[in-house]
């Protein structure tokens, strides 16, 4: 497999032509049926049809998410609503195998029981947690973001170790009510009675872990917004299979399989898309 980052030759009508193989402009459309054939070991969301890997959790990620999901499980018990953490696959478009719309939030509730499918949630769920990473930041802040606001998810909180915020965005209407906090505060849930999620302890007794992170990403003032350098540099960068294999954990064979089996050139970005463009073989 040549590397994602080789050059392109020219382009003539939507059409990528290199050697001879013209690479369709069109990327491919990916379904939950389509996922469901990949045989390695990676876990995949699709949003729109566009096709993300999801990188290895940290141990703070875990740490917050079991305590999180420990202080939901406890408010829960004995009501309607049930708390959920990843990996369960969310099938916004309600189709399961011919949806384009999938993820896996970190931490979930749903309030309505017809929701509940064998392999997988069939609806939005109420209310979404994501605990970021350098890694899926963009993904997190903006592909998600408008992916939860299409479909009235009620509330949606991101959390970020490293930057030690929590930002909570409450559906009115038609867009995000939108309020920041420090990672020590006591947050109330607005949509549920008397839910308010407090992991400041939890956090400082963890914070050693985050020591080593990089100065590159803690020195970042600009907060991620649409169209800014630090969003493309989060979201659109191309990057190269050595770097996704230490971001992603894919391998070499991994992207061989995906291109041979689906007939497309895959190029990998720093946000886990994997954009797949149609392979066609010319004379």
């Amino acid at each position: 497999m040549a590397a994602p980052t080789r050059s392109v030759g020219a382009a003539i009508g939507g059409v990528i032509f290199m050697n001879n193989l013209a690479y369709i402009d069109d990327t491919r459309k990916w379904t939950y049926d389509d996922v469901q054939k990949f045989d390695d070991e990676n876990r995949y969301e699709v949003i729109d049809g566009k096709l993300y890997m999801m990188s290895s959790p940290n141990t703070m990620h875990q740490t917050l998410i079991g305590e999180i999901f420990g202080q939901l499980r406890d408010y829960f018990k004995g009501k309607t609503c049930e708390a959920y953490i990843a990996p369960l696959d969310v099938d916004f478009d309600k189709k399961i195998g011919k949806s384009i719309n999938f993820v896996q939030p970190d931490i979930f509730v749903i309030c309505d029981k017809n929701k509940k499918g064998k392999n997988q949630i069939l609806g939005a769920p109420d209310f979404i947690i994501e605990i970021i990473s350098p890694s899926d930041e963009g993904k997190d802040r903006f592909e998600k973001y408008h992916l939860y606001l299409s479909n009235k998810v009620r509330e949606y909180w991101i959390i970020d170790s490293i930057n030690k915020t929590i930002d909570t965005y409450i559906l009115d209407g038609d867009k995000y009510e939108h309020e920041e906090y420090r990672i020590t505060d006591k947050v109330r849930v607005s949509i549920f009675n008397d839910l308010v999620i407090d992991i400041s302890k939890t956090y400082k007794e963890n914070a050693y872990l985050l020591e080593d992170d990089s100065e590159e990403y803690n020195s970042k003032e600009q907060r991620l917004e649409e169209e800014s350098a630090v969003y493309e540099e989060y979201k659109e960068r191309r990057i190269t299979l050595d770097e996704a294999k230490e971001r992603f954990g894919i391998t070499e064979e991994t992207i061989e399989k995906i291109e041979k089996r689906f007939n497309v050139h895959v190029e990998i970005y720093s946000s886990g898309r994997l954009d797949c463009k149609y392979k066609r073989v010319i004379a």
